[in-house]
């Protein structure tokens, strides 16, 4: 995962960061032992990853679309997508 990830480094890719199923635009910042980090604009908080999140990514140098009915297609030299563990809040 590491290598893949390198090549992109400083670059914008696609990355399902906050919801299983909306992939954003993210700057990928650094590669790490065990994480990298991301960078999102909305917000500018820097995430760490461990690399046990990913469950997959997908590269093509001609882009990567991605986007739905109600959504703008986008296209990234590459999308990684995370799982996602849900947390219940006691009500």
């Amino acid at each position: 995962m590491k290598s893949i990830l390198k090549k992109h480094v400083d670059g914008i890719i696609g990355m399902n960061v906050d919801s299983p199923f909306h992939i954003e635009a993210v700057q990928l910042l650094a590669i790490h032992d065990e994480y990298f980090s991301i960078s999102r604009e909305k917000d500018q908080n820097t995430i760490h990853i461990p690399y046990t999140n990913i469950v997959r990514i997908v590269e093509n140098p001609n882009g990567v679309r991605v986007g739905g009915i109600f959504h703008q297609k986008k296209s990234f030299p590459i999308v990684v997508k995370i799982g996602h563990i849900v947390e219940y809040v006691p009500t």
